[in-house]
Order: C-alpha cells, then sequence, then structure tokens
C-alpha cells in the first residue's frame, strides 16, 4: 500500500483532475505555437550568436534556428524575440500576444532587420613643443590603417567593424615622447564613436657626432654600427664610416650608453664599451671611437655533410678560408697547438675513428693512435709534448694521454661512468666531462695531468659536456644540457676553475663546443635548432659557429654558416 500510493504522488504533478467527471484525470490542455525568424542584411552584420524566445516571463530558450515549434498550455500568452546584436532589430513590435486553443496552432513570424555592424574612431594629435619642421606623426590602428598628421589636428575614420584594434605612434622623432602609453588597445561598438586622443611633447633637440679611428692591423670593414640606448632600450643605431665621421640627430636631451657592435673578433673599442655620453638641447655632443684590430687568428671548423665531415680554418675577420682534410669519411674534433703550427684531430678514414695529427695548411697528416674501440676528442698539454684524448677501448669510455707522436699511451681517469672529453689548461689542469652514471657525479670534472687529484666542479644529472678552458686557466666554457635529450637543449655556460660562480653565456636551442679566442674574449661555439641531429642535420638546420662576447659584453655580425666543432688558434 505505501509503495502504491508513493507511485500515485510521483505522476500527480503531470495529471489534470476534471472539474466535473467524479474525479476523473484527463490530459492537460495544450496547443501548438510556431516562430520563425526571417533575417535581411549582409552575411558580416547578421547575428551570429542568435536569438532568445521568451515566453510570458520565462528565462528564454536560446534560438538559432530559422523556425521553431513549441507546445503551450490554452490560454493567452506573450512571445518576445530578444538577443538581438546591437545593429538588428525587430520590423514591428518584439513582443506579440497569442491565443492557444485546445489542439489548435498559432503561427508568429518575426522580421529583423541588420545593419552595417560598424563605428566610428576619432584620432586627435595634440602636438606641444618644437616638433621638428615637416614632420609627420604617423598614428598606426591595426587591421584598420595608418594616419599622419603635420600638427595638432583630428581625423575621423567611419564604418570601422565592430571589435578589438591596437594602435600607436609608430614614428614620434628621438626628441618628443608620446604622453601616458603609446601602444593602446580599444574596442569599436556598434554606433558609438571611439576617442583616440595622443599627446606629443616635444623638446629643444640635441644631437650625437661619432668619429671613428682605426689603430693596428687593418679592419675588415667599411664601417662600425653605433648603437645608441637610453637605459635598457635601444634609441637608434647608426653607421659610422671606418676612419670617418657619423651623427644622429634629433635626440632627446639626456644620457645615454654608445654602444660599439658588430666589429670583427679581431677588433675592440680601445675604452671601455658602452660609454657614457651627455647630450644638451641645442648642442651636438662630439665622442671619438678608437677601434684596435690584431692579427686575425685562426679558426679551425668542421663542414658537415650527410656522408662527410671536413675541416677548414679561416681567418677570424671572415677572410682567408681554405679546406685542410679531404680524405672520405668524418674529419672533426681540431685542437690547435700551443705554438699554432699543428693541428690535432679525429678521423674515420681508415674505418676506426682515431686521433691524427697535421701541419696547420693540412699538410703532413700523420695516424697517432692505434686502438681496438674509437679514440676521439684529442687536446693539447700546454708545452705541446703530450695530447690527451678519449677512448673507447677497455670496458668503459675513459679518458687516455699519450706523447705528441702516438707513444706512451697511457689511461688517466677510472670512473665509474664514461669519462671524456678532455681539454687541458695552462696550469697543467685537465678538465672532463663525467656521465652516464645517472645520479650526482653527472658533470665536469678536473684532475692532474697524471689523473690524481679528481675533483667535481659541477652536477648535473642531464648532463654537463665538452669543457674548454680559457687561456688564463681560471674559468672553464662547458654546454648544459637543460632537458633530458642532451642533443636538443643546451646552452653554453662558464664556471670558475673552482667550480663556483655557474653563468650562463647563450641561450639557445642546441648550443655546444664552445672553445676560447687566444686574449680569452671571445667564446666561439656550435649552434642548432632542436631535433638537428643524425644523417638530416646538415639538410634540415644548419649548423653555423656562432660567438659571443666571454664577459656578454659585445656582439659581432660574423658567423660561419654550415659550421661546427670550431677550435682556436692559440
Amino acid at each position: 500500500m505505501k509503495r502504491t500510493t508513493d507511485g500515485l504522488r510521483a505522476v500527480m504533478p503531470l495529471l489534470l483532475f476534471s472539474a466535473a467527471g467524479c474525479g476523473e484525470l484527463v490530459a492537460p490542455a495544450i496547443g501548438g505555437l510556431e516562430v520563425a525568424v526571417s533575417t535581411a542584411g549582409a552575411t558580416a552584420d547578421l547575428d551570429v550568436d542568435g536569438y532568445v524566445l521568451r515566453i510570458d516571463d520565462d528565462a528564454g530558450k536560446p534560438f538559432s534556428s530559422r523556425t521553431i515549434r513549441l507546445d503551450l498550455s490554452v490560454g493567452e500568452h506573450r512571445v518576445r524575440l530578444d538577443g538581438l546584436a546591437p545593429n538588428c532589430s525587430v520590423n514591428g513590435t518584439a513582443e506579440r500576444a497569442v491565443t492557444i486553443a485546445r489542439g489548435g496552432s498559432v503561427s508568429v513570424s518575426f522580421d529583423v532587420d541588420c545593419v552595417r555592424n560598424t563605428g566610428t574612431i576619432s584620432v586627435s594629435t595634440v602636438i606641444s613643443g618644437p616638433a621638428p619642421q615637416g614632420h609627420m606623426f604617423r598614428v598606426h590602428i591595426q587591421e584598420v590603417g595608418s594616419y599622419d598628421f603635420a600638427s595638432t589636428s583630428v581625423q575621423v575614420v567611419p564604418l570601422v567593424r565592430v571589435g578589438r584594434f591596437r594602435s600607436s605612434v609608430v614614428n614620434p622623432p628621438r626628441n618628443c615622447v608620446v604622453e601616458g602609453i603609446n601602444e593602446r588597445d580599444f574596442v569599436v561598438r556598434f554606433g558609438e564613436t571611439t576617442n583616440l586622443v595622443f599627446q606629443v611633447t616635444c623638446q629643444v633637440a640635441g644631437g650625437l657626432s661619432v668619429k671613428s679611428q682605426t689603430i693596428g692591423t687593418p679592419m675588415n670593414k667599411d664601417e662600425i654600427v653605433v648603437d645608441l640606448r637610453m637605459g635598457a632600450e635601444s634609441i637608434a643605431e647608426f653607421a659610422v664610416p671606418a676612419n670617418g665621421t657619423g651623427s644622429l640627430r634629433p635626440l632627446l636631451p639626456g644620457t645615454y650608453s654608445v654602444f660599439v657592435k658588430w666589429l670583427p673578433l679581431n677588433c675592440a673599442p680601445v675604452v671601455a664599451n658602452p660609454r657614457v655620453v651627455a647630450v644638451a638641447a641645442g648642442d651636438d655632443t662630439a665622442l671619438d671611437v678608437t677601434i684596435e684590430c690584431a692579427s686575425p687568428r685562426r679558426i679551425a671548423y668542421v663542414m658537415e655533410a650527410p656522408d662527410n665531415e671536413s675541416i677548414y680554418s679561416v681567418n677570424s675577420d671572415g677572410t682567408d678560408a681554405v679546406r685542410l682534410t679531404t680524405s672520405a669519411g668524418g674529419n672533426r674534433d681540431p685542437a690547435w697547438s700551443p705554438d699554432g703550427t699543428r693541428i690535432a684531430f679525429t678521423s674515420s678514414r681508415d674505418g676506426n675513428q682515431e686521433i691524427y695529427s697535421m701541419n696547420a695548411d693540412g699538410s703532413n697528416q700523420v695516424r697517432l693512435t692505434q686502438t681496438a674501440g674509437s679514440s676521439y676528442r684529442p687536446a693539447w698539454s700546454p708545452d705541446g709534448t703530450e695530447l690527451a684524448f678519449t677512448s673507447e677501448s677497455g670496458q668503459r669510455t675513459q679518458v687516455y694521454a699519450m706523447n705528441a707522436d702516438g707513444t706512451n699511451v697511457r689511461r688517466l681517469t677510472d670512473q665509474a661512468g664514461s669519462a671524456s672529453a678532455p681539454d687541458w689548461s695552462i696550469d697543467g689542469k685537465i678538465a672532463y666531462q663525467v656521465g652516464n652514471t645517472g645520479d650526482a657525479r653527472t658533470g665536469i670534472w678536473t684532475m692532474n695531468a697524471d689523473g690524481s687529484g679528481a675533483i667535481q666542479l659541477t652536477s648535473n644529472v642531464l648532463g654537463d659536456l665538452q669543457p674548454s678552458w680559457s687561456p688564463n686557466g681560471k674559468t672553464i666554457a662547458f654546454a648544459r644540457s637543460r632537458r633530458a635529450n642532451p642533443q636538443s637543449y643546451t646552452d653554453i655556460f662558464v664556471v670558475n676553475s673552482d667550480g663556483s660562480v655557474l653563468t650562463a653565456i647563450t641561450h639557445g636551442v642546441y648550443d655546444s663546443n664552445p672553445a676560447w679566442s687566444s686574449d680569452g674574449s671571445w667564446i666561439a661555439y656550435e649552434r642548432r635548432f632542436g631535433g638537428c641531429t643524425g644523417f638530416y642535420a646538415y639538410y634540415d638546420c644548419g649548423p653555423w659557429v656562432a660567438f659571443v662576447k666571454a664577459d656578454l659584453s659585445g656582439e659581432t655580425s660574423f658567423s660561419i654558416d654550415d659550421g661546427s666543432n670550431p677550435a682556436w688558434q692559440r
């Protein structure tokens, strides 16, 4: 009985009792309503998100189709079309009264007209102070257009599609400042005018005159490039002829940094770079810049191809590139002897990777090792009498040493993981990488020339690779892996010889194989894009040899296209 009562209570809201039928149950009294909407206007101006159909005081039903059919109770109802875009309106009234009869059907139609969905932009400039005569101030509005103003004035831009836009004054003179925020976001709404007002204040201009002079070896460029900075922002770059004068005007009075950039690798300013200058209103500030160029040193590098690697060398000013190896197979890992007369390198010309040496001009190529496993990455001792190298001859990859003629081969390391990529410092220490251990031992290590006194300098379970001593023996450059795949995500870092002060030098995708210039001012390195390994590396994305100032104070435009694995003549 309880169950029957519960079941009846559950269905009672769906039923109506007849007033005259002795309690007889009957169906509700309902009829039909059909609502149709027709829209006129250009496709771009139609109401894209549809409408809302409201019956009496309900919350409304989203309505995107042309026709909708509903069942309503008999009686009087109000039907209203809402949710129209601002540029759309209903012909006649948007609300209609309808009478629904039992079993009958009523039709209601709404005609909607949509006009162009646009607004207006009013662009104004208010110019105060001594603007340069004849200068046109340009206001650019993305996706709309650019508008030029000679002075304080207004331009009206009608019929702009509604939406969000960005605007800015794109070419203010350097002695003029846009007040407030220059780059602005704004919204155009239907039928409204959006006002953009740019206030520009100009001051009496100053100027800068730079006179350059080169000394030493003639510079292999016809001009220098001056980057003028105010704080961290670059104001302008301009060219100055070598042994000539260049100027920049107008300038806002104030204090600037003058930075000489894009010099050849063998050239540098005699005094500090950058230099601070004060530019006064109405005057041209004169600045003398002296550039001293040393004799260019040779840079050895590898040119890669899918089935061959050849060693080349080139002057550090980009002149006189020469191919040094012509044998089939891989030739890489060039390393200069301390006196600059010979180059040790790795070659697989005889099948196995072995250590070879040759004269600086590529003559007299001699095989030095005869190992069962691969041998590679040679490095000269500071006196040029010995070579350290990596060998896979034993059960694990380890660092070995031998006399410069290939005799007296001996193992220096006995690491639990692999030990490889040795480099010899000016004071006789050897730096090398330890990897494949999967623990905190992975990183850059140093040891004495006889293998004793091993000390870990860095720790990186992802891998620290390819250490390279600075000429003074105080710092080590190396490639640090930033992700689990070291061949895709490495940057160049430097660390002091005691393991302190770790500094990132580059922020690329795959930067590797660092090499110092003879004066310690520049670091050459190999740069690739991500994933550039294996057979298709040459065709896919490089590599090339890039250069960075060791103290991050300078830039050069010189690079070695398609080059890799650089080594700098000492």
